[in-house]
């Protein structure tokens, strides 16, 4: 990039995104698994790393069950994520 491009935009995260990466600082703070996850949820660990990495999108029960899993308020994990800061 030379100083004639302009900056290139972030792209915003989704909903997904956001949720996804809030499971995985509160399973790293709780010193839980990828594997706890798939037995928490009943799927393999193979489907749970791919819900936690946002390749697969969670559904409102998934995400009910984490939220009891990791012992938090559902709303906790589904806030929007917050706006992107732009430099100036």
């Amino acid at each position: 990039m030379n100083e004639s491009d302009p900056p290139k935009q972030q792209e915003r995260p989704t909903r997904n995104d956001a949720t996804a990466a809030e499971i995985r600082a509160l399973m790293a703070a709780k010193r839980k698994t990828t594997s706890d996850l798939a037995a928490a949820l009943g799927v393999s660990r193979s489907t749970a790393s791919r819900r936690l990495s946002g390749n697969i999108t969670l559904d409102f029960h998934e995400v009910e069950t984490i939220a009891h899993w990791l012992e938090v308020p559902y709303e906790r994990l589904v806030t929007p994520p917050a706006p992107l800061a732009y430099a100036s």
